[in-house]
């Protein structure tokens, strides 16, 4: 169960023989380190939170990342390998450790402001959500892209960038 705290980018976390019960545990461990215990835990010097406050806002957190969606009407949700073994690479990528092959932009949307952080080879996208005048973020998801909304998301950066984005020109 330790050797997923030992993992870097891009490798992926391991759970697949774990118990539900160690797999969970496991992965907590992951966010606690990476999230919720972690005071340096920001964008750019500004804080995140979650989008809820409080003890709940972690849990709420968590399992946001680490599940997904399976009935809209229930909003009933359940564990995705997909989301949870890419659950350290939230850190990596807040902090821009990568440098090259990476989409950030800001866009206003719903009329909040919201900052995409998008890993252009991994197909992975970060959202945050920003508050009180930019005093904090809110940790809105992170999760891979499908192909179609990579492209999606790589156009909207483009109309916003007011320019073409290019393969080679993804930094």
């Amino acid at each position: 169960m330790p050797f997923n705290l030992l993992k870097k980018y891009n490798k992926l976390l391991e759970f697949a023989s774990l118990s539900e019960t160690d797999k969970k545990k496991s992965l907590l461990k992951v966010f606690e380190r990476d999230i919720k215990d972690n005071p340096s835990f920001k964008f750019r010097t500004i804080p995140i939170y979650p989008p809820t406050s409080g003890v709940l806002g972690y849990e709420a957190l968590f399992d946001h990342l680490t599940t997904r969606e399976i009935d809209k009407q229930t909003r009933k949700r359940d564990f995705c390998y997909v989301r949870s073994e890419r659950l350290h690479w939230i850190k990596y990528h807040v902090e821009e450790n990568k440098k090259n092959f990476m989409l950030i932009f800001p866009d206003i949307d719903d009329g909040k402001q919201k900052m995409y952080i998008i890993d252009i080879v991994e197909s992975y996208i970060i959202i945050l959500q920003e508050f009180y005048n930019g005093k904090f973020y809110h940790l809105l998801t992170a999760h891979k892209l499908s192909k179609k909304n990579l492209k999606k998301f790589m156009n909207k950066a483009s109309r916003i960038m007011k320019k073409p984005i290019q393969k080679a020109s993804y930094t």
